[in-house]
């Protein structure tokens, strides 16, 4: 497993890896102190997961995190002084995964990490569940629709394979945030519809009038075959 730490603050950043380094040593760590080597550093090579601070230096973290889902799905965890519902609603809907605020439980860190990587791998698992037109490819990231390929983030797929396992019945807000995040958290609501509002403008490039994904106003979502 490897790890990019996109953080100026090189006191967090120690601290961090020898947290890393005695309970995780089999995670590979990397760090870098500005936004713009972050993004070329993932766009260069191999990550399982980052770690973006939004307060850098040179460019907002907020920029970063929407320069890098241009071309990666690479699960982001983002981590913010900034504890402000518009800018964590602004981080998921450019396709942040997880978050986590300034100052923070460092073994809550940890655990974050590892949730993400969880449901990485579970990206290879019960792809074989198909729901009418649609089906998933060779990962949780890839789905199909009439043959019609849709790439999506580690989030998305998630989402998506709930709503297929479904086959078309209603799966409520709470049922969703619990199966991606294992947790009913405050925010989970407005954060699975900003998700969805990805996953629509993805599927709209298929068919801008269909509407795939039906909202149940107050209760959550069911897909359409």
């Amino acid at each position: 497993m490897k790890l990019l730490f996109i953080e100026d603050d090189k006191k967090i950043v120690e601290s961090i890896f020898l947290l890393f380094k005695s309970f995780w040593p089999d995670m590979e760590t990397k760090a870098v102190y500005l936004g713009k080597t972050g993004i070329e550093t993932v766009y260069k090579h191999d990550f399982d997961i980052a770690i973006i601070d939004l307060g850098l230096p040179d460019i907002d973290g907020i920029n970063v995190l929407k320069q890098i889902r241009a071309f990666s799905s690479l699960p982001i965890l983002i981590l913010t002084a900034r504890n402000n519902e518009q800018e964590i609603f602004t981080a998921f809907e450019l396709g942040a995964d997880d978050y986590i605020t300034k100052p923070f439980q460092p073994l809550e860190l940890i655990a974050r990490v590892k949730s993400l990587l969880k449901r990485l791998n579970r990206t290879n698992q019960d792809l074989g569940i198909k729901y009418g037109h649609w089906k998933f490819g060779t990962s949780l990231k890839e789905i199909s629709y009439k043959n019609n390929i849709i790439n999506l983030t580690i989030t998305e797929g998630q989402l998506l394979h709930i709503l297929l396992t479904k086959g078309g019945r209603i799966v409520s807000y709470a049922d969703i945030s619990k199966s991606i995040w294992g947790r009913n958290e405050y925010y989970a609501k407005e954060t699975i519809k900003t998700h969805i509002m990805r996953i629509r403008q993805k599927l709209s490039r298929i068919d801008n009038v269909k509407e795939f994904i039906i909202n149940i106003p107050g209760v959550g979502y069911q897909i359409i075959e």
